[in-house]
């Protein structure tokens, strides 16, 4: 079997001032413990963004606020890729720091689907 290495490069998001909104092209939601955070690709980037705490968010508008001051919009649905779900909850460990992160998007994506019929 061969093994392919990836560089990857971590930045940090920028401050919330200079990018307040940011739209998710792809998304899973993520918890660990009672925090709840949104892991996705950048709709105009081909990054990958873990967000802090989600605060709030609104089924209806698809718009979550985190505690960081942040605004995300997921347009579209949840990804449904087996490889880039894992991708995400691999990122989402990392940032965490901790293994134990549970995916419960479909938990989410229920009630938007609700909110928008």
């Amino acid at each position: 079997m061969i093994r392919h290495l990836v560089s990857v490069e971590i930045r940090h998001a920028p401050r919330v001032d200079a990018q307040p909104v940011v739209v998710l092209a792809t998304w899973r939601v993520f918890a660990s413990g009672p925090a709840v955070m949104l892991a996705g690709v950048l709709a105009e980037a081909l990054r990958l963004r873990i967000t802090t705490p989600v605060q709030s968010w609104q089924p209806s508008t698809r718009t979550w606020s985190t505690s960081s001051g942040r605004v995300y919009h997921t347009p579209g649905p949840p990804t449904s890729d087996a490889l880039l779900q894992a991708v995400l909850e691999r990122f989402a460990q990392v940032h965490v720091g901790i293994c134990d992160v549970e995916d419960v998007t479909e938990r989410y994506w229920r009630r938007i689907q609700a909110a928008t019929q």
